[in-house]
This record gives C-alpha cells, structure tokens and sequence, in this order.
C-alpha cells in the first residue's frame, strides 16, 4: 500500500517532470526560432553571394571585351604587317 509520505514523494516527482517538461519545451521553441534566424540569414547571405557572382561575371565579361576589341583593332590595323 501507499502511504501519505510515498505519495507526497511521488507529487514532487511529478512537479519535478512537470519543470523539466516546461523547461524543454521553452528551449525548443528558443531552438526553432534560432533555426529561423539562420535561415533568414542564410537566404540572404545567398542572395548577396548571387548579385556578387553577377558583378564578377560582368566585371570580367567587360575585361574580356575590351581585350577582343584591341585584337580586333590591332589586326585591323595592320597586325604583324607593321
């Protein structure tokens, strides 16, 4: 049989779950909006990444150019030949 002072054991017990329950729980919520952070974060600094890829991309497509334009210009004008 259960007495008065098991059954007051087992109250504590329960109370003492009970907190450590609430306590995970409140630190999973903190988790997931941690994990929402980064992913924010993460988009972002993707995106960042996306238009500094682009900027090099231009960058040297123009250096490219101009390189094609002076052989052009240099066999047009007369190359070797000179």
């Amino acid at each position: 049989m259960i007495d008065l002072e098991d059954m007051k054991r087992l109250e504590k017990l329960v109370e003492a779950q009970d907190e450590k329950i609430k306590e995970l729980s409140d630190k999973q919520v903190e988790l997931r909006l941690e994990v929402t952070k980064l992913i924010t974060i993460q988009g972002q600094l993707i995106a960042k990444l996306d238009n500094f890829s682009s900027g090099i991309n231009r960058g040297l497509w123009i250096i490219g150019g101009g390189f094609i334009s002076a052989f052009i210009t240099w066999i047009v004008g007369g190359g070797l030949n000179r």
